[in-house]
């Protein structure tokens, strides 16, 4: 019986610290990134980087193809 309790007790304090505060990030977002990507992919990869690249201006994106 102690053994089970312990198992509980410890199940709920895992599964606590995996939660999260639900707020996302304030900071904006800067740097520059390097994507390493198939070629056949090489459009979707561009219209997404410029996606990225217009909601976060500070960034630069690379893209090696």
């Amino acid at each position: 019986m102690r053994l089970r309790v312990l198992s509980i007790a410890v199940s709920v304090a895992c599964l606590g610290a995996c939660g999260s505060t639900g707020s996302p990030s304030t900071a904006p977002i800067n740097g520059s990134a390097s994507i390493f990507a198939a070629a056949s992919l090489s459009d979707s990869f561009k219209a997404l980087g410029n996606s990225f690249h217009t909601a976060h201006p500070a960034t630069t994106i690379r893209f090696n193809f």
